[in-house]
């Protein structure tokens, strides 16, 4: 129903991100557990994937957009997401997931030409190894764009490379993708 009332944009930002904060809150105060929690994830996430793939958008020459989440970050929705928006906008998406070993970046950056590489941090981080991951992350990617957001990106304000740029809201994301 919601989905029908809004577009599956608006939706997701409008209601869906707001669920997902008041389920986290809940879950940290114990007034639901994991299982529930994954439960409402999953069945979002299901949804996410199948409007991705139901853009059916052929590829096109617009520039290439690598996603993935570093190692031990599991939180996807919002990656999903972006993903989904740089599709819908004709974007080529290459999507890797979740907790994406380092190593696999610097192989993957020497296989797969990229215009821009985009990534959140929503764990618990420091926000010295947020800045020495940021730096890694540019030597990797040193010629691309590369995007980040999440909670840990906002809560530190971390010193930023010059090719890095902080994603606000998918608003934002929406002007780079124009």
């Amino acid at each position: 129903e919601i989905i029908a009332r809004y577009n599956f944009e608006e939706a997701c930002f409008l209601i869906f991100f707001q669920l997902f904060e008041r389920v986290g809150l809940y879950w940290q105060v114990g007034a639901v557990f994991p299982a529930q929690e994954h439960f409402v994830t999953n069945l979002f996430r299901q949804k996410l994937i199948a409007a991705t793939d139901k853009l059916n958008i052929p590829a096109t020459n617009k520039p290439g957009i690598l996603f993935f989440l570093p190692e031990n970050e599991l939180h996807e929705m919002s990656l999903l997401f972006y993903s989904f928006l740089a599709r819908k906008n004709g974007f080529n998406s290459f999507y890797l997931g979740q907790s994406v070993p380092f190593n696999d970046l610097v192989k993957i950056s020497s296989q797969k030409e990229v215009d821009f590489v985009f990534t959140a941090f929503v764990n618990s981080i420091l926000k010295e190894d947020l800045e020495d991951y940021l730096v890694q992350l540019k030597e990797v990617f040193p010629k691309q764009k590369i995007f980040i957001t999440g909670h840990q990106v906002q809560e530190h304000s971390p010193k930023l490379p010059r090719n890095v740029k902080t994603i606000k809201d998918y608003q934002e994301f929406k002007k780079y993708l124009g």
